[in-house]
Formats: structure tokens, sequence, C-alpha cells
């Protein structure tokens, strides 16, 4: 017990009527240190009782408002356009062991159903209740951790491809957008709008995927023989991304250095990879320009 506790426990007893009374305590005498004690122990178990009583207060308040939410989800079978039994007639996958749970054409069923029963309309429509009903948790009743499937690596991705990029020595590029360069593919680069920088160049290869969760939950890894990397890289000051377009087979990156408009297109010949940049003094003087010929460009080789 400290010394100050102890001071404002003997106030309150100096301020306690003359009828007030402890074994040992007794009105115009010195204090008793166990009626003190006791005293003290009665306004100790009051402010416990208080924090109890708060705790229990919060406690109720919250569940009544997840309960309430609970109230308005529409779990699988709690209404007719949520049982899963239904509305899988038209789709040829729904008899896999991944989909048995799954609740198909949920809002179309549910805005059919109020149209059709318009009396039945709360005031409140019941939210979606997730992929699986509701009825299994967060990750439903298959959480697809056990899918492995590396089919993405057969598929055509394009002349770029966007994703978590990871190469040697640890590279990580977090939105990294990757290019096919030159004719019949001579070479790859990857572009990072997050620094305005080719992080990487390669040959004789592309990107492949691992098989977990189809490839989709470990991002892309580089394939093929490194020409040059950066392993960290920052954004200029001033500098903004404002995207991409399309030029054919090429791709233009556009983005911003303080005031200045920047155009640049990536690309590759046998033995060079070179990016050119068309500079804009203004962002007013880029708006809806394209190049219309190589000669358009000046060229920074690499």
């Amino acid at each position: 017990m400290s010394r100050t506790s102890l001071l404002i426990g003997f106030k309150l007893l100096s301020a306690s009527p003359v009828g007030f009374s402890e074994p040992g305590w007794h009105s115009g005498s010195v204090p008793n240190p166990v009626a003190i004690s006791k005293v003290f122990f009665k306004l100790k178990l009051m402010q416990m009782s208080r924090i109890l009583l708060f705790t229990f207060a919060i406690s109720f308040l919250s569940s009544s408002v997840l309960l309430s939410n609970a109230l308005n989800i529409a779990t699988a079978g709690k209404y007719p356009y949520s049982d899963p039994e239904n509305g899988r007639e038209e789709y040829q996958l729904a008899g896999e062991t991944t989909n048995e749970a799954r609740v198909y054409d949920f809002y179309q069923r549910q805005a059919d159903y109020y149209m059709a029963n318009p009396d039945k309309v709360p005031a409140i429509i019941p939210a979606f209740p997730g992929l699986d009903g509701g009825l299994h948790g967060h990750w439903g009743k298959h959480n697809q951790n056990g899918h492995n499937d590396g089919r993405w690596n057969d598929g055509d991705t394009g002349e770029h491809f966007a994703h978590v990029i990871k190469g040697p020595g640890g590279l990580n590029i977090e939105k990294g957008v990757c290019v096919k360069l030159g004719t019949n593919h001579l070479l790859s680069t990857c572009f990072d709008p997050q620094t305005l920088s080719y992080r990487t160049v390669w040959s004789d290869g592309w990107l492949t995927f691992g098989p977990f969760r189809w490839g989709s939950s470990r991002g892309a890894t580089i394939q093929g023989k490194s020409w040059f990397q950066i392993d960290q890289a920052k954004m200029p000051n001033g500098g903004e991304y404002l995207g991409l377009r399309r030029f054919g087979k090429r791709v233009v990156f556009e983005y911003r250095i303080g005031s200045a408009r920047i155009q640049d297109e990536p690309w590759a010949s046998k033995n060079s990879f070179f990016s050119k940049a068309r500079l804009f003094k203004s962002i007013r003087q880029s708006h809806n320009t394209l190049p219309n010929s190589r000669s358009d460009f000046h060229g920074k080789l690499y």
C-alpha cells in the first residue's frame, strides 16, 4: 500500500459520519491499521465491481451488435434464394467437390424472390452469406490450399504481364509489369511503377508460376538468363506513375517527374536493350498522343 493511498484512505475515514465504526476503530482515536486495511479492501472491491459491470455492459452491447448483424445475413438455407441445393442446374462444374456447398447466383435469385414476393421485402435486404453459404467460416468448406495446378504456365500471357515478380538474389518487385521485347521475343524486362525504372532485363525465357492455388498466390518467377538487375530502387522526387498504353505489340509506359510528362517504350534488338522516351514539357501536351513511328522517339541505349 502506497503512502498516497494511505493518506487518501485516512481522509475518507476521517470524513466518515460519527456512527461509522469498524473493529479497532473509535471516533476521535488513532486509526487502527487493521481497520484501515479492511476499509481499503472494501473500496477495492467496489472498484473491481464497477470495472466488471462496465466490462459486462460492453460485452453485452458487442454481442447484441454481432447478433443483429448475423440475423441480417442470408445464411445458407435461411431463405429460399440462399439454399445451396438450388440454382445449380446450369453449371457444368456444380457437381465438383469444391462447389458442393457453393451458393450459386445469389443476387439474381434474391432479386427474383423479392420481385415475386413484394410483401416479404424486409426493411434491410439480407447480405450475401459468403461463397459457401457462410456455414464454414472465413475460408469456406474447401480452403483451396490443397489445389495445385500448373496449367497457367501453358497459357499465353500476352505481350505484357503484371504480378508480384520474383527474381535471383531475392529480387522482389511488388507491382512489376513484365514486357516481351523485340521481334520474336528477343528479351524481356520488368518495369517497376513504384520507382519508374526497369529493374531487370533477361533473355532465353519469360515467367513461371508455381502450382500452389493455380499459381496465383506466390507471384511469378523470372526464368532465363539475366542481363542486368537493380536490387533496390527509389521513386524519383516528384515522380508519379500514370499508366501504360498498348501500341501494337509494344507497351508504352507513361509517368511524370515534376512538371514533365514522359512516354517510355522499352524495346530490344538482337544484342541490346533500350527504351525510347518522349518528353513533354507540360502535362496537357501529352494527352491523347502516341508515337506514330520509331522516329518519333529519342532512344536511350542500355
